[in-house]
């Protein structure tokens, strides 16, 4: 086996310090890396991914749609809209997002088959920028979640539904247990 033949060091963010500004204190300890004698150079900014994650709880404002790449790829839309609840004085305010999402490939295709508008949602993912030039010249951006996960929550009830295990529940209680 060959050894590597280059030792490199170098500071890498162990973690942030917040204060009451919000600004950040990166404290950095260093970490030494075995480097194979071919990778000479390192920079740090290439190391790592800055952190991207979103998690995000709302209800679908439309129902998905799915779309499919030139390679066959699944892709589905959606839309949510959390709600946010605070207080002015003794007046309570509601204040809303809408959040467009799309999941890829097989979240997709289970997204699009399982959700409806209304239904409750929590997706864990990655924000997304898109860029554009319209044909005047005019540039514009649009943000979504890119969806990791998606976890679905109960169903609400329709009257109906609620009727019938009303119904049910009275039967049971009708019928003597031996």
């Amino acid at each position: 086996m060959i050894e590597p033949q280059l030792r490199g060091a170098f500071k890498a963010p162990l973690f942030f310090i917040f204060s009451n500004d919000y600004q950040a204190e990166q404290r950095f300890e260093p970490i030494n890396i075995l480097l194979p004698a071919r990778k000479t150079i390192i920079q740090e900014d290439k190391m790592y991914n800055n952190l991207n994650s979103v998690i995000v709880e709302g209800n679908l404002t439309r129902t998905p749609s799915l779309n499919h790449t030139g390679k066959g790829t699944s892709i589905c839309n959606f839309s949510i809209a959390s709600n946010r609840y605070y207080k002015v004085s003794d007046e309570t305010v509601q204040e809303v997002s809408y959040i467009d999402v799309e999941a890829w490939a097989k979240l997709g295709e289970i997204c699009a088959e399982r959700l409806d508008k209304g239904r409750g949602v929590r997706v864990v993912g990655r924000l997304k920028q898109d860029r554009w030039e319209d044909n005047d010249g005019k540039y514009h951006s649009k943000h979504k979640i890119v969806a990791e996960h998606v976890e679905f929550q109960p169903r609400k009830k329709t009257t109906e539904q609620k009727e019938e295990s009303k119904a049910k529940e009275e039967e049971k209680e009708a019928v003597p247990a031996y």
